[in-house]
């Protein structure tokens, strides 16, 4: 961890890179706290934006994740795995996390570690669709079956994700009650980005049913100037006006 950290702008940490000189006299951690540690030094190289850094921490601790078989482990694990894939998106080496992601989606599904399953598929998912694999992405909604009580947070990205690929998939009737599910188990004093994207996405797919969505979308207050686009698409639509559609 000294070592990662040592990679840090000055500014952001005090700490050193040189050991202590007791270091043998240490004990060693408990896993939960070694890779919640861990995970924060991730974090911490994540929002200085050293993402070469990063990205190897990112492996490290993955590897030494799957060294232990501990289900006090699992909520912290959802948590690696996301920044893990995290700082590989921000990379632009999203693909190469890929196969790490299918194995430990194999693992958490032999150890029934639900936690994990959720947030595995969801990353998968959304690995897939950022390289256009929709056809991959199927497979593995088909294939893998959503843990049945998953956290909110997890259930709406999967919404989200299983509506987009319906859409793309000319499902457009599955895709909009998916969408529908989003957003209601999307948090309501915060995610803006995500409910946007919910809602964009929802709109273009009731327009695409033959409906009119709900004025109420348009005119919150923190969403008005992002919806305003989709805004007079609907009144373009609604007026049969062609040349403004």
């Amino acid at each position: 961890l000294l070592g990662h950290l040592a990679a840090v702008p000055s500014s952001e940490t005090s700490a050193s890179s040189e050991p202590p000189a007791d270091v043998e006299k240490r004990r060693s951690l408990l896993p939960e706290a070694e890779m919640f540690l861990s995970t924060l030094v991730l974090l911490l190289l994540i929002d200085s934006d050293t993402l070469e850094v990063a990205v190897t921490c990112s492996l490290a601790l993955l590897t030494r994740l799957a060294s232990f078989n501990r289900h006090t482990l699992d909520l912290i694990g959802e948590k690696v795995y996301f920044y893990a894939s995290w700082a590989h998106e921000r990379s632009g080496r999203l693909d190469m996390i890929r196969s790490t992601l299918l194995a430990a989606l194999r693992t958490a599904c032999l150890h029934h570690n639900m936690p994990c399953q959720a947030t595995l598929i969801n990353l998968l998912l959304r690995n897939y669709q950022h390289y256009k694999l929709y056809d991959q992405a199927d497979k593995l909604i088909n294939k893998s079956p959503f843990p049945e009580h998953p956290s909110n947070s997890q259930f709406a990205r999967f919404h989200y994700y299983l509506g987009r690929n319906q859409a793309l998939q000319l499902e457009y009737s599955a895709a909009h009650s998916s969408l529908l599910q989003a957003q209601r188990k999307a948090p309501q004093a915060s995610a803006l980005g995500f409910k946007l994207a919910a809602h964009k996405l929802g709109a273009i797919v009731q327009l695409l049913l033959g409906e009119i969505p709900d004025r109420a979308i348009f005119r919150a207050q923190n969403s008005r100037a992002a919806m305003r686009p989709y805004l007079k698409l609907v009144q373009a639509v609604r007026l049969g006006d062609l040349a403004a559609f």
